[in-house]
């Protein structure tokens, strides 16, 4: 750059000689300098002279690291300025959790030829997960079954059926879902009122309330004055009906 470094008087026929200390030249983003020697080759004293130190230029080198979304190395490399750095590892990976899939989608920043350290970061995308939702009878018969995403609610199929009971809804929740998902619909028996009659039509008894299919629980024997009591006028043991009995004389 011109600055002085030495300057001295030699004889004439002599050769100069520099005895400071080895000359600098302030490194760059790009190179790196050395000090070579002088410019011109330094020769026997015939007149004033000037001689300018040279340099060797060595390209620097930076580390390029390449880390995952947590920050978990992949890989680190030395790569020289200029130079387009090339990530050669597998390629990174996020595990999944129940609400998404993750896939790898790129780095962030933008990958840019060498000017310095730099640490590129793995970016992903994100898809929803799907969950099967299966509605099951009773005797587990599957109604329906669907898959829905993470967070959303299922579709219900139509209020199933069962004879002697009367559905009274579902056993779980199924308007957030989370993962698989088994809901089981739920019954309650019917039950009806059997009544047991005198031959006037007189009841015989309390009201019985029995369960679907169940059998209902004759009262004693009526006594009627001048008759004898044969048999009841209906079957009572498997009912399914408000039923009313009549004694038969």
């Amino acid at each position: 750059d011109g600055t002085e470094l030495q300057s001295g008087a030699w004889d004439y026929g002599t050769t100069p000689s520099y005895s400071g200390e080895t000359p600098t030249k302030a490194a760059t983003a790009e190179y790196t300098y050395t000090f070579k020697d002088w410019t011109p080759e330094i020769v026997a004293v015939t007149g004033e002279a000037t001689y300018t130190a040279t340099y060797t230029e060595t390209v620097n080198k930076y580390t390029v690291k390449f880390v995952n979304e947590d920050g978990s190395e992949l890989q680190s490399s030395e790569v020289a300025y200029g130079e387009t750095p090339v990530y050669a590892g597998e390629t990174p990976t996020k595990a999944a959790d129940a609400q998404y899939t993750y896939t790898f989608a790129g780095w962030t920043p933008e990958i840019v030829a060498v000017t310095g350290d730099a640490t590129y970061t793995a970016q992903y995308s994100s898809t929803v997960n799907k969950y099967t939702v299966t509605f099951v009878d009773h005797d587990g018969t599957v109604l329906h079954s669907e898959d829905v995403e993470y967070g959303s609610a299922a579709t219900a199929p139509a209020d199933p059926t069962r004879e002697g009971y009367t559905f009274t809804g579902w056993d779980k929740a199924f308007d957030n879902i989370t993962g698989a998902l088994t809901v089981t619909a739920l019954y309650k028996i019917n039950t009806y009122t059997v009544t047991f009659l005198d031959k006037d039509g007189k009841q015989i008894g309390a009201l019985q309330t029995v369960n679907h299919g169940s059998a209902a629980t004759a009262p004693e024997s009526p006594v009627v004055e001048g008759y004898t009591f044969d048999k009841w006028d209906a079957e009572f043991d498997n009912i399914t009906a408000n039923t009313t009995v009549k004694a038969v004389y």
